[in-house]
C-alpha cells in the first residue's frame, strides 16, 4: 500500500480510494513525532495517538489492519520530512485539479487586506478550492495571520473533508487550524454567523450537449445559481460583518439583471472591483471582488474597473503590476488615483443604478460567446472516452530480439517522433515479439505522447496498419473507445495536444523541477475542447492536405541539395 503510494506520488491527486494510504502515512507521522512505539495492533495504536477524537474515528473508518508483512521496522522507513512532503504534495495537486474556483496568492493578500483581518475575527471560506485562501493566509509570510477561533472552510464531501483534517494536523501548527465542514451539511443549514467571510460564487457549468445550442443562440440558461449562493453567504454575515465575494464575469449577463439587484438593494453594498483574467484559478476567468460592509452608511456605490488594464508579459497577474496592494485598495477608495494604467473609477447610487435596470457599465462589455468558450468543459474527463496506458517497459526482451534484419515488427523510442511525425525508418527492428508484449501494439488512430515534458511534450498520431509497433514506457498511448469514435477525432485530438493552449495545459499537469512529467492519473482528467465532429473531421483534412504539401516540399529541397552537391563536386567548386 505504502510502496504503491509512494511510486505514483509524483503528480497525484487526491481520491477517495487512497484514503487507507492516507491514514497509513498519517499515522507514520505521529508515531515519530510522538515517538510512540510500533505496536502491531492497529487499534490499539490508533487509541495511543495523541490526536482529537474526530481524527481517530477517521482512521479507523479507513484503516481496520495495518498492510499484509508489515513489520516494525517498516515504520521507521520515513521521516517526519519525508511524510510531510508527501502531504504537501498530494494537497498541490488537489488544488491543481479542483473544479472550483480558488485565487492567485495576490489576490489572497488583497483580500485579506480588503476584509481588514485582526485575531478575534470569526472568519469564514465558503464555496471555493477547499481552503485555499485560508491555507494562504496562514501560510503566506506576507500575511501570516493566526486567529483567536479557527477560520471555517466548506468543502464538497466527506472524504476530501477527512483529508484536510489530516493534512491539516500534519501541515499546520496548532494555532494556524482550519475547521473543515461539509457543504451540502454546513452552508445552507449551519445557524453560525461570522464577522469576516470570503467567498466564491461557484462557476456556471454547462452540459456538452447544450452548449453548441447555447453558443448558437447567445445564450445562457438558469443552471446558474449565483443569486442563492451569495444570499447565503450574505445571510451568514452578523450585524458588524464585511464580506468579500469574488464571481465570474457571468455577473454582467443580461439574464442577472435581478442578481444585480439584490446586491445593490442590500443596503450594505460598498461596491466593485473587476479585474481581468489571471487573478484566481481557472486562469482564463475573468474574475470580479464584491465589497460588503455592514458598517457602510454611505449612499454610494463605488466602482473600480481594472478589466482593461494590459499586463505587461514579464508579470503574471494584475496584482504583479501594482505590486503593493494599498495601490488598488487607495484608488478604489478613491485617496489616490492615476491614469496610468486607464483605470476607471465610478461613482453611484443605488438609485442610479435601479433608474438603468441594473446595469453595470464597464469598460469590456460582457461577451456570452467568449463567456461559454473560456469557462465550460465540453467533454467528459478523457479517460470517459479513451484507453489510457503506457508502452513496454522490458529493455531486456527489447535488446534480445533487436535484429538488422527487415521484419515488420519495430520498436518506437521518444526519438522517433520528430516534428509531430513518427519515423518508422529509424525505429529498433525486432525479429520477434513476445505474446506478453501484443496488449501494447499500436492500432491506428493511437494517439502517442511523451511522459516528459522536456523540452516540450512530443505527440504523434500512428496510422500504419502494415508494421507491428511497440512503444516505449516513456510514451502514453491514448486510443479512442470505438463507440466514440464518431464524436472524438484522433487527427483532432493530438492537433490540440501539439497546439499551444493545449502544451500550457499539459505542463499545468507536471511534476518534478528538474524532469517535468505528466502521470497517467492526470492525463486520464484532461478535457479537451469541443468541436463539432464534422469540423473536426474538416480539420483532419486540412492538416493532412497541408502534411501532404510539407513532405513533397521537403523531398523536393532535400533532391535540390543532392543536385547541387553533385554539381559542386563534378566541377570542383
Amino acid at each position: 500500500m505504502i510502496d504503491e503510494l509512494e511510486e505514483n506520488r509524483r503528480g497525484n491527486v487526491f481520491t477517495k480510494t487512497k484514503m487507507p494510504s492516507y491514514c497509513l502515512i498519517y499515522i507514520l507521522y505521529k508515531t515519530l513525532e510522538q515517538n510512540i512505539k510500533a505496536n502491531p495492533d492497529l487499534s490499539l495504536l490508533i487509541e495511543e495517538l495523541r490526536v482529537t477524537q474526530e481524527i481517530k474515528d477517521i482512521l479507523r473508518a479507513n484503516l481496520q489492519t495495518l498492510p499484509e508483512d508489515f513489520s516494525a521496522e517498516d515504520f521507521e522507513r520515513y521521516s517526519e520530512k519525508r511524510i510531510h512532503s508527501y502531504f504537501k504534495s498530494f494537497r498541490l495537486s488537489t488544488l491543481q485539479q479542483h473544479e472550483e474556483m480558488y485565487s492567485t496568492p495576490g489576490m489572497c493578500r488583497l483580500v485579506s487586506k480588503l476584509l481588514d483581518l485582526s485575531e478575534s475575527d470569526r472568519l469564514a471560506d465558503f464555496y471555493g478550492a477547499p481552503e485555499s485562501f485560508l491555507s494562504e493566509l496562514m501560510n503566506n509570510p506576507e500575511i501570516n495571520f493566526t486567529f483567536n477561533t479557527k477560520p471555517v472552510s466548506y468543502t464538497s464531501s466527506k472524504e476530501v473533508r477527512d483529508f484536510l483534517l489530516l493534512y491539516n494536523d500534519i501541515i499546520f501548527p496548532e494555532n494556524k487550524q482550519i475547521e473543515i465542514c461539509i457543504k451540502e451539511d454546513g452552508i445552507k443549514n449551519e445557524k453560525r454567523l461570522f464577522n469576516k467571510i470570503y467567498s466564491f460564487i461557484p462557476l456556471f457549468k454547462n452540459s456538452f450537449s447544450q452548449t453548441p445550442n447555447r453558443m448558437v443562440k447567445n445564450y445562457i440558461d438558469s443552471q446558474d445559481e449565483s443569486l442563492s449562493c451569495l444570499t447565503n453567504v450574505l445571510n451568514h454575515l452578523d450585524k458588524n460583518g464585511r464580506a468579500i465575494i469574488c464571481i465570474s464575469d457571468i455577473l454582467y449577463s443580461e439574464k442577472n439583471t435581478e442578481l444585480r439587484k439584490t446586491i445593490c438593494q442590500c443596503g450594505f453594498f460598498k461596491g466593485l472591483i473587476r479585474f481581468p483574467a489571471g487573478e484566481v484559478y481557472p486562469k482564463n476567468l475573468v474574475s470580479t471582488l464584491l465589497i460588503f460592509d455592514k458598517n457602510n452608511t454611505e449612499d454610494k456605490i463605488i466602482f473600480l474597473d481594472l478589466s482593461s488594464v494590459m499586463i505587461p508579459l514579464k508579470e503574471k497577474s494584475l496584482t504583479e503590476v501594482f505590486k503593493d496592494d494599498e495601490d488598488i485598495i487607495n484608488h478604489f477608495l478613491g485617496l489616490k488615483h492615476s491614469d496610468r494604467y486607464g483605470v476607471e473609477r465610478n461613482e453611484v447610487t443605488c438609485k442610479d443604478l435601479e433608474a438603468k435596470n441594473f446595469v453595470f457599465e464597464t469598460t469590456k462589455p460582457f461577451d456570452p460567446i467568449e463567456f461559454l468558450e473560456n469557462y465550460t468543459k465540453p467533454f467528459e474527463e478523457l479517460k470517459n472516452h479513451a484507453e489510457i496506458f503506457r508502452g513496454l517497459q522490458d529493455t531486456a526482451g527489447i535488446r534480445e530480439a533487436e535484429t538488422s534484419g527487415n521484419t515488420p515488427y519495430r520498436y518506437m523510442s521518444v526519438s522517433d517522433i520528430q516534428d509531430g511525425e513518427i519515423e518508422y525508418e529509424n525505429m529498433t527492428r525486432l525479429s520477434d515479439i513476445k505474446n506478453s508484449w501484443n496488449k501494447y501494439l499500436l492500432k491506428p488512430g493511437d494517439v502517442l505522447i511523451t511522459k516528459t515534458s522536456y523540452p516540450a511534450f512530443k505527440v504523434a498520431l500512428f496510422e500504419d496498419s502494415s508494421l507491428a509497433v511497440i512503444p516505449a514506457s516513456n510514451l502514453f498511448v491514448i486510443r479512442i473507445r470505438d463507440q466514440y469514435k464518431q464524436i472524438f477525432n484522433p487527427c483532432y485530438l493530438k492537433l490540440y495536444l501539439e497546439s499551444t493552449s493545449g502544451q500550457k495545459y499539459l505542463h499545468s499537469l507536471t511534476s518534478g523541477a528538474k524532469l517535468p512529467a505528466i502521470s497517467k492519473e492526470n492525463l486520464e482528467k484532461m478535457t479537451i475542447p469541443g468541436k463539432p465532429f464534422a469540423e473536426q473531421k474538416e480539420i483532419e483534412r486540412r492538416y493532412k492536405n497541408l502534411q501532404r504539401l510539407s513532405r513533397q516540399y521537403k523531398k523536393e529541397i532535400e533532391n535540390a541539395k543532392k543536385e547541387l552537391l553533385s554539381i559542386s563536386e563534378n566541377n570542383k567548386l
